[in-house]
């Protein structure tokens, strides 16, 4: 090269190079001049975007502007954990059954993710497996499935029987998961809870998360309504739903022939009865039913909607059952943990009104108890839930 193209060359370079100082001068926050000239210059040439956050906000924080962008990843901390719903059919009013999944996506199973912050820093991934019964009206009728969203499948089980139903969808969450099963002992289950529910079950997701975050995952929990039949049986309820941890979900798959063989196949009410049956192959297994109450002995899982429970309108078996376990219901405010996860009987409208109630309570508490009660009656709740009193502001 010869002396002039030389200092030409010098020339453009330091005119970059000064050009490229005075773009970085006025163009970088503080926040990005921490990141260096090399993360500010691939944010000026457009190679890194922070318009878009890689994970969902949880439809419960409300988004705020900042001058300052979001950060592009996850903090290294921070852990993913998957929790899969198994949502099955009811055999109460089975015409509304496409009714209750399309308020489940519309209120609590809408995200396919939800970040935790403080204390827990976790990122929860949300699946939701429906489980059809080869075409069973109880299952509901093709055309109820056409608008489910990416993160819900729809799983057509072997069996027709209830609890092998049970047995067979784990099994489909470790195939899926790609988790072998078979050294449930040895493997690392840490993020992996699994949550049975019925189409007329309510979640209340923020609290379900928050009480399973402080749990030890790598444990075997069965989680749930607990109650006992006699001596031999105590079940959680199928209706209020109950929760495994990945190694107790491996634990059951693993022993699960033997159970089967021993003590399901010759006895049809084990067979039909999905919440006993289940609960027999854990404690075989050697995994008793957790104690879900709280620190002030109020019940987390709830087998009706929050109105008949406040009331304590419980039904003779329920009463019995939870005498029982020594875990007797209780009316008014000691009915229900402020932790509560789970309401059962609960039809797709009250669905809707509960979970506005919980997001949107500003609104609700504006109004006077008669205007509230009103907005109920306005929906079809259905044969056993029950509307508030008008007068009990302890309910309210």
């Amino acid at each position: 090269v010869d002396a002039n193209q030389h200092a030409k060359y010098n020339k453009n370079l330091l005119s970059f190079a000064s050009i490229t100082r005075q773009v970085y001068s006025a163009v970088c926050t503080r926040k990005a001049r921490i990141l260096g000239c090399l993360g500010c210059s691939l944010l000026l040439f457009g190679l890194v975007s922070t318009s878009s956050s890689s994970v969902p906000v949880p439809r419960t924080r409300q988004m705020r502007s900042s001058p300052e962008p979001e950060p592009l990843l996850k903090p290294p901390s921070e852990e993913v954990v998957n929790i899969v719903f198994l949502v099955f059919p009811t055999s109460v009013d089975n015409d509304r059954h496409a009714e209750r999944l399309q308020a489940m996506f519309d209120t609590w199973a809408r995200n396919e993710t939800i970040r935790q912050f403080e204390p827990f820093k976790r990122t929860w991934r949300i699946s939701v497996r429906i489980i059809n019964k080869h075409g069973n009206m109880r299952a509901g009728k093709k055309s109820d499935y056409h608008s489910l969203p990416a993160h819900a499948r729809i799983w057509s089980p072997r069996s027709n029987d209830p609890t092998p139903q049970f047995a067979w969808a784990l099994s489909e969450i470790f195939r899926e998961y790609n988790i072998a099963h078979t050294e449930p002992n040895t493997l690392d289950l840490g993020n992996l809870w699994i949550v049975k529910i019925d189409t007329i079950t309510y979640v209340v997701l923020e609290n379900m998360l928050h009480y399973l975050s402080q749990l030890d995952a790598s444990a075997p929990h069965f989680l749930g309504r607990r109650l006992r039949i006699d001596d031999e049986y105590v079940f959680c309820s199928g209706g209020a739903g109950f929760v495994v941890s990945g190694r107790a979900a491996a634990r059951y798959v693993s022993t699960w022939d033997d159970c089967f063989h021993e003590s399901i196949e010759t006895n049809g009410w084990l067979m039909g009865a999905r919440d006993v049956g289940v609960t027999t192959c854990f404690r075989k297994a050697g995994i008793e039913p957790n104690v879900t109450l709280d620190d002030r002995q109020r019940q987390r899982f709830h087998i009706f909607g929050p109105a008949r429970t406040v009331k304590g309108n419980m039904d003779g078996w329920m009463t019995d059952y939870s005498n029982k376990i020594n875990e007797p219901i209780q009316k008014g405010l000691e009915c229900c943990s402020k932790e509560s996860v789970t309401f059962h009987y609960m039809e797709g409208p009250e669905v809707r009104l509960i979970d506005d109630m919980i997001h949107n309570s500003a609104k609700w508490l504006r109004m006077e108890s008669d205007e509230r009660v009103a907005e109920w009656e306005k929906i079809n709740i259905g044969g056993y839930s029950a509307v508030p009193d008008t007068d009990n502001a302890e309910m309210w």
